[in-house]
């Protein structure tokens, strides 16, 4: 526990200053980059709703990219699909946070990329942590119908809802029509992909691979490593599917789900001090003090320091909670 030792005090706010950013950090010191690089976008019902600052962006750039210059499909498309893409994900998350805020198993805080969300949603020791992390798919669930039948609505073909979905030229590859068309059909089109990739594929950051780990803490003894292993292979059987295919997105879901599930395997280990081990002494030292064992944190309280961990990383945890955690590490070091 040498490591998270030290960065409690090096990091603790008291003279020492912020901790320089190092390749460490980000793989090895219970850091997360998927969640703690974000903006704040909104407030509702108690949950704070962020924007991850580079996966949005980064990922927006590329699918008007990837569109434009191949496909040609223009402007209309493609910004219809762009636009579908995070109004989906908004609503996928806020169904996601407030369901676990109203089973009551539920933090205050989901961070938002273009297929959904990249945090857990149920705190450590919720009651129904499975359903709590699936009111996305609920919501996905509920706008298939409803989009279909608006698409009926304004008399678009039936030919153009029913189709491979990872082939959607077989489609746009006829006139939509008018504009209020074109928009409709790509929200569900964006909708299907959301909830058929957060269902099928048990990785993180998708929400299969959420429950997946909210199942497992209540039958397996190693529930992250276990998880982690899945993870792995949905995200090797996913990259190998999607280059068969020549399915770029798909190719880029994979690579994000195999980083996910890294730091969050990483994250772990790190939290139980299995990181590096304490480093030998190159003298004879001294008989310590005989101290009395620090008593045990409640698990409470532990719960929620962690859980905030989770979110937003260690840097953000204030002088009490970093106590806290203090604590706990020295009565696991006394066994």
């Amino acid at each position: 526990m040498a490591r998270l030792n030290h960065d409690i005090e090096h990091d603790s706010g008291q003279g020492g200053g912020r901790r320089p950013w190092t390749l460490g950090r980000l793989f090895g010191a219970g850091e997360d980059p998927l969640t703690w690089w974000s903006f704040p976008l909104m407030r509702l019902g108690g949950l704070r709703i962020r924007v991850h600052t580079l996966l949005v962006p980064v990922w927006l750039g590329i699918e008007m990219l990837s569109w434009l210059p191949q496909n040609k499909l223009g402007p209309i498309h493609v910004f219809s699909g762009l636009g579908a893409l995070l109004v989906l994900a908004l609503l996928h998350e806020i169904g996601r946070g407030l369901l676990a805020r109203w089973l009551g198993d539920g933090g205050d805080c989901v961070v938002l990329w273009p297929l959904g969300g990249l945090n857990p949603v149920s705190r450590r020791g919720a009651t129904h942590p499975m359903v709590a992390e699936s009111g996305g798919l609920v919501v996905n669930i509920l706008l298939v119908p409803v989009l279909a039948l608006v698409a009926l609505g304004l008399q678009m073909d039936r030919s153009a809802l029913v189709f491979n979905p990872l082939n959607p030229m077989s489609v746009l590859q006829n006139d939509l029509g008018t504009v209020e068309k074109v928009i409709v059909w790509w929200a569900y089109y964006m909708n299907l992909i959301m909830l058929g990739v957060n269902l099928l594929v048990p990785m993180l950051p998708l929400d299969s691979g959420r429950i997946l780990q909210a199942y497992l803490r209540g039958s397996s003894n190693t529930p992250v490593e276990t998880g982690a292993r899945i993870g792995f292979v949905a995200a090797g059987v996913l990259f190998l599917f999607s280059v068969t295919l020549g399915q770029g997105h798909l190719m880029g879901v994979a690579v994000l789900g195999g980083v996910a599930t890294l730091m969050d395997l990483r994250r772990h280990q790190f939290l139980l001090g299995d990181g590096e081990p304490d480093l030998p002494q190159t003298h004879e030292p001294e008989e310590p003090p005989v101290r009395k064992a620090p008593q045990p944190v409640p698990n409470t309280e532990l719960d929620e320091v962690l859980a905030k961990i989770s979110r937003e990383g260690m840097e953000n945890l204030t002088a009490g909670e970093r106590e806290v955690l203090a604590r706990e590490t020295e009565r696991r070091r006394r066994g």
